[in-house]
């Protein structure tokens, strides 16, 4: 193990054996401390003492050392082995600071001891530092690592201040997320002494990431020649760098979107919601369109499940996860894929949904034979009941064509059909009676209208206020009447 893990790990005990679910009843105790120096060659005389709180008796007392930066610590003999209760040992320790000590350094001791319950043991901590607050060589990275990406790098400056009198020879690794950030090699090189050098370092990603907030860590290494030996500094600097896709944080403000995520199911309700404005295939004609707003819970929970499909497919089809990580190709990929998928997915619907509408929903320019076809679909018969509302300045009434629900905000109103048959139209005329008086289905009455060819004259009532189908609101509607027939023969 090397000595660094083992100082570390003396460090991680000696805190975690001061937490407050273990016993204080022991202590260990340095003083003084921290103990300044003037340089690295000095002895200094300082006391370990191990103070018993408790009610029990502490045995064999033994106290060991450890310096991981070079630093002696010679343990005087102790005024004692035991501790009884309220009572403490004392060690005299003599502190010399060597040439290859580094600082400011550090000195843990260990106390062994044999308690009721068994072999126990307790750290203590002295910390040396020098009498200057200027240190030797200082490190720094200058500059900003905001919306970094593969196609939109970022530059920072490694400075390097060299507080000494000799040269510095400066060495540079970097130590960063594995798969998210490159970091441009630095070559190593020499400060000299009394100035500063700075050298320019490029940082960017790969070409998938998984956006967020990650350090950008570099390790400098300080190596210089001093009083005829050797000395070396290990030194970290840090920054943040904000990483992403390339125009993602763009397009996802821009559409209101919150996450790359749920993208693709955005992008197809989009997809429909634009087809939509231009009433593609007429499939707005809908008297009451669902709330598909960004804020309504009903967009959410479509788009969500679009995009939980989408990324199923798109692994399936690419072998990429862009759940956990993804580039620009991915994003391209995405817009251009689910705004295709949303086409696709619209005309789906609105191809069958206008054939539909073609044949059920009334129109404008329908003429009474296909009125009474629509009315047969529709399940409705020859008696409608009439409204009264108004249109324009004045009122004028009609025969509903449409099944009457409350979620309705407007309704189709026709006039009466007027049929008017040829003195020659006996027959068709008879059987047209016969089905008008036994079923009144609508769907028949039309076949038989029809077949008659030219011997009927089949038209909307001349007379009428409105002359042909049309669309009114339902708030516009003062009245309702009982149900008529809609169908009236003329002569």
């Amino acid at each position: 193990m090397s000595l660094h893990v083992r100082l570390a790990a003396l460090a991680w005990l000696c805190g975690l054996l001061s937490l407050p679910s273990f016993s204080t009843d022991i202590t260990l105790e340095v003083t003084p401390t921290p103990i300044v120096v003037s340089s690295s060659n000095f002895t200094a005389e300082a006391r370990v003492i191990l103070k018993n709180s408790g009610s029990e008796i502490l045995r064999h007392v033994s106290l060991s050392q450890f310096s991981n930066d070079g630093i002696k610590a010679e343990i005087g003999k102790p005024c004692s082995t035991h501790a009884g209760p309220k009572r403490q040992i004392v060690w005299p320790v003599k502190i010399s600071g060597p040439g290859n000590a580094h600082f400011p350094g550090s000195v843990i001791f260990e106390a062994r001891y044999v308690s009721p319950t068994g072999m126990q043991h307790v750290y203590a901590l002295l910390t040396l530092q020098t009498d200057g607050t200027q240190k030797p060589v200082e490190a720094s990275l200058e500059g900003n690592l905001d919306a970094v990406s593969q196609q939109r790098p970022a530059s920072v400056y490694l400075v390097v201040t060299n507080n000494l009198d000799v040269p510095v020879d400066v060495d540079v690794d970097h130590k960063v997320p594995q798969g998210a950030i490159i970091v441009s090699t630095v070559s190593p090189f020499q400060v000299q002494a009394r100035s500063t050098e700075s050298t320019e370092i490029e940082v960017k990603t790969k070409s998938r990431v998984t956006p967020g907030v990650y350090p950008v860590l570099l390790e400098v290494t300080a190596n210089w020649n001093w009083a005829g030996r050797k000395e070396r500094r290990h030194l970290t600097v840090s920054k943040p760098a904000t990483i992403g896709v390339f125009f993602e944080s763009e397009l996802l403000k821009a559409l209101g979107v919150p996450s790359f995520l749920v993208l693709p199911g955005c992008l197809m309700v989009f997809t429909f919601q634009f087809l939509l404005s231009f009433n593609i295939l007429r499939l707005k004609d809908y008297s009451k369109m669902p709330d598909l707003g960004l804020a309504s819970p009903g967009f959410w929970i479509i788009a969500v499940s679009l995009s939980g499909v989408f990324a199923y497919f798109y692994y399936v089809l690419t072998k990429v996860n862009y759940l956990s990580s993804y580039g620009v190709d991915d994003l391209r990929n995405v817009w251009l894929s689910s705004i295709l998928i949303g086409f696709l997915i619209y005309f789906l619907v609105a191809a069958p949904t206008y054939n539909w509408r073609q044949s059920h929903i009334p129109t404008s320019s329908d003429s009474p034979i296909v009125v009474l076809k629509k009315l047969g679909k529709n399940q409705l018969g020859i008696s409608l009941p009439r409204v009264i509302h108004h249109l324009g300045n004045q009122d004028v009434n009609g025969f509903v064509i449409e099944k009457i629900e409350d979620s309705k905000t407007m309704l189709w109103v026709a006039p009466r059909i007027a049929v008017t048959w040829q003195a020659n139209a006996e027959a068709q005329r008879e059987a047209f009676q016969a089905e008008f008086n036994l079923n009144g289905n609508p769907a028949e009455l039309a076949r038989i209208l029809e077949a008659a060819g030219n011997q009927v004259t089949v038209e909307w009532e001349p007379n009428a206020a409105v002359t042909r189908p049309y669309h009114a609101k339902v708030e516009a509607i003062t009245q309702y009447q009982p149900a008529e027939v809609i169908l009236a023969e003329v002569g």
